[in-house]
């Protein structure tokens, strides 16, 4: 299991950048049905995300169609390859 077998260090980093995201989304107002579902799915995605976190899960599917702007910042960021702080 990947999770299990990666540094702790490195999950909580890797959690923690996404949820910083996430958490930018669900602050944002709702102003109509698909702002509110754009929260919604950004609530469940965080909470997947922390499922990752306790070591219930080592995938975390994005719904890419209402987070259109965490898939750029997360590609934006994979790029740079950060995150393998522990290499």
């Amino acid at each position: 299991d990947l999770i299990a077998s990666s540094p702790r260090e490195a999950v909580e980093e890797w959690v923690n950048f996404h949820a910083a995201i996430l958490n930018r989304i669900i602050a944002e107002p709702v102003k109509d049905a698909n702002s509110r579902t754009r929260v919604f799915v950004a609530k469940q995605t965080l909470e997947n995300w922390e499922k990752v976190r306790s070591g219930e899960l080592d995938y975390v599917g994005i719904n890419w169609y209402f987070l259109k702007d965490y898939k750029e910042e997360v590609s934006r960021s994979d790029a740079g390859k950060w995150w393998q702080f522990w290499k």
